[in-house]
């Protein structure tokens, strides 16, 4: 691993560990609130997917193998996302 190799997965761990943090925060704050669990379960999406392209060296890779890792991450938080979405509906106001 070259220099500019371990600079680039050193930024990519800073950059998934600030989305950790913030999803933290922001689902700490959010209560009820939609937006805010959106925003986590998004960030979650994005640091999944740094995790398994740059971590897992698959960037450059092509097949079913990537599209599946990163369609995994994203199907559960489709998932989360509607679960959230028919809670927020059906919880009376």
């Amino acid at each position: 691993m070259d220099r500019f190799s371990k600079e680039r997965l050193h930024w990519a761990f800073v950059m998934a560990s600030v989305l950790a943090v913030g999803g933290a925060i922001a689902a700490a704050l959010s209560g009820n609130m939609l937006v805010p669990i959106a925003i986590v379960l998004f960030a979650a999406l994005a640091k999944a997917r740094i995790v398994i392209l740059d971590f897992m060296g698959l960037r450059r890779a092509g097949g079913a193998l990537r599209f599946a890792l990163v369609a995994w991450p994203l199907t559960f938080v489709l998932l989360a996302l509607s679960r959230t979405i028919l809670v927020a509906i059906a919880a009376p106001v």
